[in-house]
């Protein structure tokens, strides 16, 4: 049988990272910026703090949306593709007007469509890529992520406002250019009763011609789009479901606990006042060019824990088991509920932190980032199940197996109904 191509899988990829390196600049944008802002006094203290965290609010409304964007005719590819309008929005919004109450607004659409790509970008490459990339691939885009938060540290010191909103919207622009032209996931057609649509985009997305080389993989798709379909509700519906059962818990408590050790160690806080922080210390060393220096310390940590440990299966685990732990069911409205706690988790992290720091000391701070960290290792050893190489489906009956290893609560009395 002749072996497929993975070129379209890259593609689409490639295409994808340019709305992450876009939400990279949003992420960065804080470090830099605000302090400019403030010592060329356009915003006070006060504003600082909410042109730092206001974003992350939006980041919960751009999740709520998604729940209801990727069942619907807009489907994954679409949804991902709506992500890029707010993205390229609010940098006309920063380049037009240094008004606080414009800035604010601007954060705000910015985080809209952070909360989209972030929320729909795992869904999508989950449902497009080989189980034998799909790691790999995840680890690219965070990556890049990590590439935009550099190109905004890089540009923001130097740069003029309307400079930097130009440099920064072209990424936006150009996601939706390209990925225009990538194919929808199969899951998603088949789901809306297009199953000739579903062939042609799987065939496209594997590099075959001929129908029967994917004739195993759809037939499998088919039957997990089935059990979707034979379990399809309404949002809240499908909210009292993954409330209900074990194993759609256990998602929940292994994406959740992931990105909640991942934003209490630092992550977000520290990259958003970066540029204080290195501000307010006597290294012998410019602060822009210690932020430089950071984000390409995340950069080269990033690839190097991919080329080492992806042989032993661990990766950017937040993002990638954000699009693999979730039954189809529920997948939606798991995404979106994940979604609302990481905005919040993020929004308080970055609000508090200035005040943090301030009553308790900068080194408090850090030390209790610390220890989060370490927890979180021990989390990831203890509750996080192996995904590598295998299958959506594979995945999904695996942890419907584990969660039925205990007896089910009185209100989880079908948690093996589907088995």
């Amino acid at each position: 049988m002749k072996k497929g191509s993975r070129r379209m899988q890259y593609l689409a990829t490639l295409s994808e990272t340019l709305v992450y390196a876009s939400a990279g600049t949003v992420m960065g944008w804080a470090s830099p910026m605000t302090q400019r802002l403030e010592n060329d006094g356009y915003v006070n203290a006060d504003e600082v703090s909410w042109l730092a965290s206001v974003n992350n609010l939006a980041i919960i409304a751009g999740s709520l949306a998604v729940s209801l964007m990727v069942d619907s005719p807009l489907g994954r590819k679409w949804s991902l593709m709506a992500a890029g309008v707010p993205l390229a929005v609010q940098w006309l919004m920063l380049g037009l007007s240094s008004n606080p109450g414009v800035l604010i607004a601007a954060r705000f659409v910015a985080g809209l469509g952070v909360g989209v790509a972030t929320s729909v970008g795992p869904m999508y490459l989950a449902e497009v890529a080989e189980p034998a990339v799909r790691g790999l691939f995840t680890t690219l885009l965070q990556v890049v992520q990590n590439m935009g938060i550099l190109y905004m540290y890089a540009l923001g010191p130097y740069v003029s406002y309307g400079g930097i909103s130009g440099a920064c919207v072209v990424l936006p622009l150009l996601f939706m250019i390209t990925f225009c032209w990538m194919p929808e996931t199969p899951y998603h057609l088949l789901s809306r009763g297009r199953r000739e649509d579903a062939v042609k985009s799987l065939l496209r997305i594997r590099g075959k011609t001929d129908p029967d080389g994917i004739q195993e993989e759809l037939e499998s798709m088919e039957r997990a789009v089935s059990e979707q379909l034979r379990q399809r509700r309404n949002p809240l519906e499908e909210l009292r479901e993954l409330l209900r059962r074990a194993r759609h818990l256990r998602g929940l408590l292994v994406a959740g606990g992931l990105f909640f050790f991942q934003i209490a160690s630092g992550m977000v806080s520290v990259s958003s006042y970066a540029t204080a922080i290195f501000d307010s210390v006597d290294a012998g060393l410019d602060p822009n060019v210690s932020v430089m220096l950071l984000a390409v310390v995340q950069i080269v940590v990033n690839l190097a824990a991919s080329l080492v440990f992806y042989s032993f299966g661990a990766g950017p685990l937040p993002w990638m088991t954000l699009g693999e732990v979730f039954a189809p069911e529920v997948k939606g409205v798991a995404i979106s509920l994940v979604g609302v706690f990481v905005g919040l988790l993020v929004f308080l992290f970055v609000k508090v932190f200035p005040l943090a720091a301030a009553a308790l000391g900068d080194h408090v701070v850090f030390w209790a980032e610390a220890a989060f960290a370490a927890l979180g290792a021990v989390f990831v050893l203890v509750v996080v199940p192996e995904t590598k190489g295998k299958s959506l489906l594979q995945i999904t009956q695996e942890m419907d197996h584990s969660s039925s290893q205990h007896p089910p609560a009185a209100s989880d009395t079908s948690s093996t109904d589907l088995k």
